[in-house]
C-alpha cells in the first residue's frame, strides 16, 4: 500500500512538519490547513502554500521526495555532430517536483511536458539505454563537473539536493 503524507511549513516556527494533512473550512474567515503528526496526533497550523505531497519514491541516498523538493540528476548524452574529443557527455539537471497532469515529475529544457519521476529514481533509463561502460568512460574522461557519476548507475538517479521554499538560489 502507498504512503500517503504530507509536508508543509509550521506557522510558528517556519520549520516543516510531516504527517495528515486536515482542511477546516467551515466557516471561510477562519479556513486553515493542519498537518497532524500520527506518532502523536499533535496538529500543526500550516502554510499552505508550502504544503507537499510525499511522492511515495526516494532519492538515490534514500531521502523521501516530496512536491517542491529541489532535485538533482546527471543525464549520459550523445551528440553525434560531435566528433573530437568525444561525442559522449555528462549534463547535470536541476528542476523542481511538481505534480501535473497526474503524475509526479520534474521539467527541464528539452522536456516539453512533464518527465515522471519513477523514470529518474529506479534505473529506469540505465538498464534500457544504448550507452555502453565503454560510453560512460569516454564521457569521464572529459568530464569537468564538481561530484561527477562514479559509475553507469548514477546516471539518472535523481538526488534531493533542497527545496523551493529554502533553496530558491538553486534554480537561477
Amino acid at each position: 500500500m502507498r504512503d500517503i503524507k504530507f509536508r508543509a511549513k509550521a506557522l510558528c516556527d517556519n520549520e516543516f512538519v510531516y504527517g495528515d494533512i486536515i482542511h477546516y473550512n467551515r466557516d471561510p474567515r477562519r479556513e486553515k490547513w493542519v498537518i497532524q503528526e500520527p506518532e502523536t496526533g499533535i496538529g500543526s497550523d500550516v502554510d499552505e502554500d508550502t504544503i507537499g505531497q510525499f511522492t511515495g519514491m526516494k532519492d538515490k541516498n534514500g531521502k523521501e521526495i516530496y512536491e517542491g523538493d529541489v532535485v538533482r540528476w546527471v543525464e549520459l548524452r550523445c551528440d553525434d555532430d560531435l566528433t573530437e574529443p568525444s561525442s559522449y557527455f555528462f549534463r547535470e539537471e536541476t528542476s523542481i517536483v511538481n505534480f501535473e497532469n497526474g503524475i509526479f515529475g520534474v521539467k527541464n529544457e528539452d522536456v516539453f511536458d512533464v518527465l515522471p519521476l519513477c523514470y529518474l529514481t529506479e534505473n529506469y533509463f540505465t538498464s534500457d539505454q544504448d550507452f555502453t561502460e565503454e560510453d560512460f568512460k569516454e564521457a569521464l574522461g572529459y568530464c569537468n563537473m564538481q561530484n561527477p557519476p562514479r559509475s553507469l548507475k548514477d546516471i539518472y538517479m535523481v538526488e534531493v539536493v533542497g527545496n523551493k521554499y529554502d533553496n530558491t538560489d538553486m534554480l537561477e
